[in-house]
């Protein structure tokens, strides 16, 4: 079984990238979905939230309020300290069960979706590593019209990757995703030949 990271700027594309490959066959992790799942989870963390912030981040039905978590970051970006503390250890271990349990099954291909891939660690456990670029201007204005963070928010993040050179460094493949999806297909359908000839 071969894993791929995808990782990349905020706004890039790399979950299109990662959609794309699901489609054509690739079982897909999405790390953030389960760094959310971890959190919900992880007293130690909700309780070091509490404490410092005087903030509760589940619902009376033990669901995250996503959108309290990314208040309280463009607030008090230091709250990533915690998440680095608590969350992301927990995240890889599980990233590892879930790549044990594709091999089990006998799938030959598994994506992997993570925007800090190489600052976590994550990259260690990979195969083959594809890191996706976008212009800042092309960046800024998906993510304005996703309206899924603030350009406050997307700028503290941004803050906590490494810059687009040391991504680079990292990566066996470099997608330029500046343009449209027909252009993504194109440059990832060539990826994907390579990576299934190896």
């Amino acid at each position: 079984m071969k894993a791929i990271g995808i990782t990349g700027e905020i706004g890039a594309g790399k979950s299109s990238c990662a959609g794309i490959l699901s489609r054509w066959g690739a079982k897909v992790i999405d790390v953030d979905n389960l760094a959310k799942q971890v959190i919900a989870n992880n007293k130690k963390f909700l309780q070091a939230v509490k404490n410092a912030f005087a903030e509760e981040l589940l619902d009376q039905e033990g669901n995250l309020l996503t959108n309290k978590l990314k208040k309280i970051i463009e607030e008090n970006p230091k709250v990533l300290d915690l998440i680095s503390q608590y969350i992301h250890p927990e995240v890889v271990g599980l990233i590892k069960e879930r790549l044990s349990f594709f091999e089990n099954e006998g799938e030959h291909l598994v994506v992997i979706d993570a925007p800090l891939l190489i600052e976590v660690g994550i990259k260690k456990i990979v195969d083959f590593t594809i890191v996706v670029i976008a212009d800042p201007h092309t960046r800024e204005k998906r993510l304005q019209k996703g309206k899924r963070i603030s350009i406050e928010l997307y700028r503290i993040l941004s803050d906590r990757q490494f810059k687009r050179e040391e991504k680079m460094k990292h990566a066996d493949v470099i997608i330029d995703n500046s343009g449209d999806l027909m252009e993504l297909e194109e440059k990832l359908k060539r990826v994907w030949e390579e990576i299934k000839e190896e």
